[in-house]
């Protein structure tokens, strides 16, 4: 009998352990569907896709990545309805949960910044919103910043919406607005692709700074650990910080420690 127990103690235990090992498949999903995050969807072309591929490099064998975009309003469905969920990108200040317990919140991927941007012979300097009074600026359509968006409303700033950054950078270039404001991985992914980086620049400083994050629901706080792991080895890569000059983002990859980051303007 004793002889039994054991070697049933013993099987269970084989058991848990196999268990463990086995494969496990987690889907990233992503609601970030424009440059530099996608370039070109059916291509798999993009940072969303490059960063699967570098991350799953970097993880442990029996944890396999997946991919997946959804739109914002079908990812707050899902953290509403409780499910499994990784999301790309994410920031703490945008999905309500300041203090950190809502979620696990991965260590920094990158910190960005929406800066304000005026063709190179601009003798315009941005520090406060009311720095932009009386001028015509562009901004990304349905996006809110914090100051700029309510002197806006009150027509002290004229707002002039673009559809895509790109876009926004393109009525900079044929003179129909004074500045624009744009996330800062956006503007160095079509500066550089538009070829307009010597007759642009960052004027001033930051409207405003935040940092990206892996948003992980507590379903996963087994594989938290792991993923931490794999994300401090991807930031000394030097493969794949060569791969970030493709974007533009090799100033802005990785940061030090996870601390809380500053709220930004929007919620992308």
């Amino acid at each position: 009998m004793k002889l039994f127990l054991f070697s049933f103690s013993l099987f269970l235990v084989t058991l848990q352990q196999c268990l463990a090992e086995q494969s496990q498949t987690i889907t990233l999903y992503a609601y970030h569907n424009a440059p530099p995050f996608v370039i070109n969807a059916a291509a798999d072309k993009g940072l969303n896709y490059d960063f699967l591929k570098a991350l799953q490099s970097h993880a442990p064998s029996n944890i396999h990545f997946q991919y997946q975009y959804i739109e914002r309003p079908q990812l707050n469905q899902r953290l509403i309805a409780g499910l499994p969920t990784i999301a790309l990108w994410a920031n703490p200040v945008w999905f309500n949960d300041s203090e950190q317990k809502k979620y696990l919140w991965s260590r920094p991927l990158f910190s960005d910044k929406d800066v304000v941007v005026a063709k190179k012979q601009s003798i315009l300097q941005y520090y406060s919103p009311s720095d932009l009074s009386g001028l015509t600026i562009g901004v990304r359509k349905g996006y809110y910043y914090a100051g700029v968006s309510e002197l806006m409303s009150s027509e002290e700033i004229i707002r002039k919406d673009a559809a895509s950054d790109k876009g926004n950078i393109e009525q900079l270039m044929r003179g129909d607005v004074d500045a624009i404001i744009i996330s800062k991985s956006s503007f160095f992914y079509y500066a550089k692709l538009l070829k307009v980086i010597s007759a642009t620049a960052i004027v001033g400083q930051p409207h405003s700074s935040y940092k990206r994050h892996l948003l992980i629901s507590h379903h996963y706080q087994a594989q938290e650990q792991a993923i931490n792991d794999a994300l401090l080895k991807l930031s000394k890569d030097e493969n794949w910080r060569f791969r970030l000059t493709i974007y533009g983002l090799q100033e802005l990859w990785g940061s030090g420690a996870p601390a809380l980051s500053l709220p930004p303007s929007l919620t992308p």
